[in-house]
């Protein structure tokens, strides 16, 4: 039975209908291949010319594809055997002459092979319902592997060709103008692709693996899909796709993909150009600028301006040094236009002070006090002047308050000066101001006083307190508290305590005072410690010379009452070099060699040429173990006599002073610089200065006979000197 109505089924070769006839057939094949045709003409039977019904896999609901249009030209017929034409309604299957397709082969065997396996007609993959009905094993697709299968046609379509059909043209096809949701057109899909590839590769790595994970919802898919539809900044698809797939995917800056043409024709543009070239050159020559500019103030500022002004400072402080104050000055203004340093200020204002020229040192310390905000050092040394040497007590009073203690609150070292100058003020003018001198010393001790070095300053200030309030019964405490160590005292409050209780002690007391002259004791320890600690104080030797004559020690009176004079005169300005001399010979007789040594040089004021000067400069340096000093000095001294005697000629030092001074100097100083140089060679294993030394001794032995030789009798005198018993000493070494 054949359903209802007309309907062609169209199969996958050009053949047709013919086909179908040619496999009914069997004429001309052996048993086997008979047997096979036999076979598939039952199958051909049983899948649906014959009887449909039959197969169990298909329902009276089962749709089959209605062709009502034939694959052949409605005008053209089928010629049969006898050349008459019939149409396709006319001709049966039973009637198709197969004579013409005796010898084609039609894949037989690999049919027989596959239907030998097994066939099931209930197969759904064996019959295709989209548009083309299939016999597996008989259709070209089978056995035509390289050729596409053929779509079904329409009668229009056939009009096309007559022989076959052609391939169907969908040029002229119009799309949809809705899509689905989440749904690209080929175009977009074709950009989508284009502009895929146009991503870095971890980007369009990232967004494979987004894909294929399929961990998220359509909408969030096609989101990015969107975004690089649209052609979304690099960066921008990156951020996205970091969030979604919770991982870092670094894009490099400023990426941007194009071909070679595009990059050629962006170079080309402005942006390029500005961004490139144009504005990097701008921004290199700016910096170029910028470097040159700051080098060239760095320079200037750092470099140039610094060592000019150090130069004009040290002409400045030249000129002031001699005594050109208004040049000095000139010098001075004309460094602070290239730097103000707050040191040559500093040295300006001391130089002046010391040259007493005090109102330019005013003027100094107060462009500091202005310049460095009120630096504290600078008003203490301002104060200290107007205090100690023009006695400017309201003045000190104010500089200390306004200038140092109102911007360094509760300083320690403000409340002392302004204790000094309470201190002095009553001292020598208001006896009232003592007890505000008091009052400063006591809130120190009770702010600072707690370590003991604050507490001994602080507590000798109140011991000078008693001591200008002539308050015995508290000084002797104090004098018991420092007395064992002699540091915890400066040289003045030595001097200052040791004088007082020695007046105190040879003195007059009140009666109810008189029990404490037996508390007094050490005194002569304490003037002594007074003399040490500062010996160029005039004051401690006068009352050490004081004391002598109290107790009776005459024998010492007249050298300390000389030194007392000596110093005590150079304290009033009586400075020589005669008498810096006396006092370093003082110092020398004393075995103070340093002290000695300090005051020949200010003796011979850096300019040492006095013969007996030069002797005692050497003499002093070799007592101090100066060997190579002393050298020098005694070479010096030497080499000057013997030029001396050379221009004499004949010297004759029993009948001439002068003489007599130049031969005595010359005795002594090439006996002692025969010891230098024999020490010397015993220090460095040098025999030759063993030698020299031999040389100045007999130098020395010479001139302690012309001096010694009676002239009349050249009788020596009895008896030898140090030189003849230094050249024993080193000739027959014990």
């Amino acid at each position: 039975d054949e359903p209802d109505g007309e309907s062609d089924v169209a199969f996958g070769g050009e053949s047709g209908v013919e086909d179908l006839e040619a496999l009914g057939d069997t004429s001309g094949l052996d048993g086997d291949e008979a047997t096979n045709n036999v076979a598939n003409d039952d199958i051909f039977k049983d899948i649906g010319l014959e009887s449909l019904d039959s197969q169990n896999d298909f329902s009276e609901t089962d749709d089959i594809p209605d062709y009502n249009d034939s694959i052949f030209d409605n005008d053209e017929s089928l010629d049969d055997s006898d050349g008459n034409k019939s149409t396709e309604d006319d001709i049966s299957l039973e009637d198709f002459d197969t004579s013409a397709m005796d010898d084609m082969d039609f894949g037989i065997a690999d049919t027989d092979s596959k239907l030998n396996g097994g066939f099931e007609m209930g197969s759904n993959d064996d019959f295709l319902m989209e548009g083309e009905f299939e016999i597996p094993g008989f259709s070209d697709v089978s056995t035509v592997k390289d050729e596409k299968q053929a779509p079904l046609i329409t009668k229009r379509d056939s009009k096309k060709s007559k022989k076959g059909i052609s391939e169907v043209d969908f040029s002229e096809a119009e799309e949809s103008e809705e899509l689905p949701p989440n749904t690209l057109s080929d175009a977009q899909y074709k950009q989508f692709l284009k502009n895929l590839s146009e991503y870095p590769l971890n980007v369009r790595l990232a967004f494979e693996n987004l894909i294929v994970q399929d961990e998220f919802t359509d909408d969030a898919e096609f989101e990015i899909i969107e975004k690089i539809l649209n052609k979304a900044p690099a960066r921008q698809v990156a951020s996205f796709l970091e969030k979604m797939l919770d991982t870092s995917i670094p894009v490099p800056r400023d990426f941007e993909h194009r071909t070679a043409e595009e990059y050629e024709a962006y170079k080309k543009s402005l942006s390029y150009q500005l961004r490139n070239r144009i504005i990097p050159a701008c921004l290199i020559g700016i910096t170029l600028m910028l470097a040159s500019f700051g080098i060239f103030q760095f320079a200037k500022n750092c470099i140039y301006k610094p060592l000019k002004a150090n130069s004009l400072y040290k002409q400045g402080y030249a000129l002031l040094q001699a005594d050109e104050y208004p040049q000095s000055e000139m010098k001075f203004e004309e460094a602070c236009k290239y730097r103000i340093s707050k040191k040559w200020f500093f040295n300006y204002a001391r130089g002046y002070r010391n040259h007493k020229q005090y109102q330019r040192a005013s003027a100094m310390y107060d462009r500091i006090l202005s310049y460095f905000k009120h630096d504290k050092a600078a008003g203490l040394e301002y104060a200290d002047m107007e205090l100690n040497d023009m006695a400017n007590y309201e003045r000190a009073e104010e500089i200390v308050r306004r200038e140092v203690l109102d911007y360094h609150i509760n300083d320690a070292d403000g409340i002392l000066k302004l204790g000094d100058i309470f201190l002095e003020w009553g001292t020598e003018k208001d006896p009232e101001k003592l007890e505000l001198a008091r009052e400063q010393y006591a809130n120190l001790l009770q702010l600072y006083g707690k370590d003991q070095r604050s507490s001994d300053l602080y507590l000798s200030r109140m011991m000078r307190y008693f001591i200008r309030t002539d308050n015995l019964k508290q000084v002797i405490p104090l004098k018991k508290v420092f007395e064992p160590r002699e540091k915890s005292l400066c040289a003045d409050d030595w001097a200052e305590l040791s004088g007082y209780l020695l007046d105190k002690y040879y003195g007059t007391l009140a009666p109810s005072e008189e029990y404490l002259r037996y508390e007094i004791d050490g005194l002569r320890g304490l003037l002594l410690r007074a003399v040490k600690t500062n010996p160029d104080n005039p004051i401690a030797y006068y009352n050490l010379a004081k004391y002598f004559i109290k107790s009776g020690e005459n024998a010492t009176i007249e050298n300390t009452l000389q030194t007392a004079n000596y110093k005590y005169s150079v304290e009033l300005g009586n400075d020589t070099p005669n008498l810096r001399y006396r006092i370093g010979y003082i110092q020398y007789k004393k075995n103070n060699y340093g002290e000695a040594l300090g005051s020949f040089m200010k003796a011979g004021d850096g300019n040492v040429k006095e013969r007996n000067l030069m002797l005692a400069m050497a003499n002093t340096l070799f007592m101090r173990g100066d060997d190579y000093a002393a050298q020098g000095y005694y070479s010096q001294l030497i080499d000057s006599l013997d030029r001396e005697i050379e221009k004499r000629g004949i010297v004759f030092p029993q009948t001439s002073v002068k003489d007599y001074d130049v031969v005595n100097t010359y005795l002594y100083a090439s006996n002692n610089y025969g010891v230098t140089l024999y020490n010397l060679a015993k220090r460095t294993g040098n025999s030759a200065l063993n030698a020299q030394a031999i040389v100045q001794f007999s130098q020395s032995l010479r001139a302690w006979d012309a001096l010694t030789r009676n002239q009349e009798t050249l009788v020596r005198l009895e008896g030898s000197n140090l030189a003849q018993q230094n050249i024993q000493y080193i000739t027959h070494q014990v």
